[in-house]
């Protein structure tokens, strides 16, 4: 019998989350039988209209997997799917995780029957709103950047649009008119729907973005306006030794928090950038990291079963 099974939606293609979840010998299965780009539209049509029997969407591994735990991922995931999971495995804990807020997640709170699954986020202000239970972001270090490489960049940023493109173009040519030397990758929100702009760049794979943490003195991260905890990115420059822009005015209360590492705009006066990175980089002890490590996340979820 599995301990724990990861059920989240996959990238097509290159997925390092799905790839260093495996890697660290936990089964990972999607929660959906739409395998390829017709499918996946069929099934978002019959979705979104509602259609009846939404079953026959689900992926059925889902139901010949024994498990005491299920860890689902919020994205994509709808209320119909716990209720079957549950007819299935009336004895394993459902736990959801808010990778995103959960005002703005797909999946809406609301909607969540709490009596067979049991929600969780990474952000305080989720946790008090919405009544949903705490649980620390985490690290899956698979593709942790061991070494850096010679330095080409002072700034990189990669990540989707999300309606900040303007703020985060303009913030690029800021940084440039200070002499930094940038790489912006901006993306759309979703492939298949969003409308085409003529900045946006395809999706990059994680294992080529690692490439470019490699090469860079600082990456940028911009979190979602309200954001009341530190984010994946944020603890990620942690794990790579990798300098940190932030507009996440709440990293000062992180327990990693270094004024060698972290750079707050909004707090911090943007004219000194340059010289923060030219600040040496405080390291983090293996010690200090193993509470944000993967393995901890799982740990905690099987105490939670108990």
């Amino acid at each position: 019998m599995e301990k724990i099974v990861f059920v989240r939606a996959a990238l097509r293609g290159n997925d390092y989350v799905k790839d260093a979840i495996e890697a660290s010998g936990y089964k990972y299965l999607i929660p959906y039988k739409d395998y390829n780009l017709f499918l996946r539209l069929c099934r978002e049509v019959w979705f979104r209209l509602h259609l009846p029997f939404k079953s026959i969407w689900f992926n059925k591994e889902l139901k010949k997997v024994d498990s005491e735990i299920f860890h689902f991922c919020d994205s994509l995931m709808c209320p119909q799917l716990f209720k079957w999971m549950h007819k299935h495995h009336p004895n394993s804990s459902l736990f959801l995780m808010y990778e995103n807020r959960a005002k703005l997640s797909t999946f809406r709170i609301d909607s969540l029957d709490r009596s067979i699954v049991t929600p969780y986020s990474y952000d305080d202000d989720d946790c008090k709103e919405f009544n949903i239970k705490k649980c620390s972001v985490v690290f899956v270090d698979y593709f942790r950047v061991k070494e850096k490489d010679k330095i080409e960049y002072d700034v990189v940023y990669v990540g989707r649009d999300k309606g900040r493109a303007d703020y985060i173009l303009a913030l690029e040519k800021q940084l440039n008119d200070l002499g930094l030397k940038t790489y912006f990758h901006l993306c759309a929100d979703r492939s298949m729907f969003s409308k085409k702009k003529d900045f946006y760049k395809p999706v990059m794979p994680y294992i080529n973005y690692v490439e470019y943490v490699k090469k860079t003195r600082a990456i940028l991260n911009i979190v979602t306006e309200g954001t009341k905890s530190f984010s994946q990115r944020d603890l990620e420059c942690v794990f790579d030794d990798t300098k940190c822009i932030t507009n996440n005015k709440e990293i000062k209360n992180f327990s990693m928090y270094d004024p060698s590492r972290y750079f707050i705009l909004g707090e911090d006066d943007l004219s000194k950038l340059p010289a923060f990175l030219d600040v040496p980089f405080k390291k983090a002890s293996e010690e200090e990291l193993d509470k944000f490590k993967f393995k901890s996340e799982v740990d905690f979820f099987i105490s939670e079963r108990k």
